[in-house]
């Protein structure tokens, strides 16, 4: 727990080099399980309490997938975590199809380790706000600021983790970095609300 925390303090104040060091660490991709598995039982705390605060809690954007908007949270918690670990596997499976044939020399299981771990991030820049707005039992009626710097935070730290990782030039980081999180985005868009 001790070096979960300190990497997690590093990762905060010192990205680059807490990812480095992350790669470094025998135990990579138990710490980047713990990163999922901190943000996914965040959210579902979060969503218990909404919905005992109120039963009927419904999704601010509507649900693609075909489950009634005013049961779709009480669902969520079943598949936050599932999604989640499928999240950062597409993830890094994306960022080594497009890296590896240009050059990159990371490994799939390096980069979810990596990406996994920087979960934590955003258990802590939307995770705690949503977790705040739960307990006070505010109404929301818009993506609110958090929402944003946890998003554009971690892909900053997605950018770096196919730095570290992958050892290619910024450009290419950039275009498989940005592939990559696109793609978990996208699941992200379909099952989380």
């Amino acid at each position: 727990m001790h070096d979960f925390l300190s990497h997690t303090g590093n990762l905060i104040l010192f990205p680059r080099a807490a990812l480095r060091n992350l790669l470094a660490d025998p135990r990579r991709l138990a710490f980047g399980f713990c990163g999922i598995l901190t943000l996914s039982v965040l959210y579902i705390i979060a969503i218990s309490i909404a919905l005992a605060r109120n039963p009927t809690t419904l999704p601010l954007v509507f649900p693609v997938l075909n489950i009634p908007t005013e049961k779709y949270y009480a669902y969520e918690r079943l598949f936050l975590l599932p999604v989640a670990v499928a999240s950062v596997i597409l993830h890094s499976g994306v960022v080594r199809l497009i890296a590896k044939p240009l050059g990159g020399k990371g490994k799939f299981e390096d980069l979810i380790a990596l990406l996994g771990f920087a979960y934590v991030l955003i258990a802590l820049t939307m995770g705690l706000p949503d977790l705040v707005i739960a307990v006070s039992g505010w109404q929301v009626t818009a993506v609110g600021p958090h929402v944003v710097i946890g998003t554009v935070w971690f892909f900053i730290l997605s950018l770096l983790a196919v730095k570290e990782t992958e050892d290619l030039s910024w450009g290419l980081t950039a275009l498989a970095a940005l592939a990559g999180f696109l793609a978990n985005a996208s699941v992200q868009f379909v099952f989380m609300r």
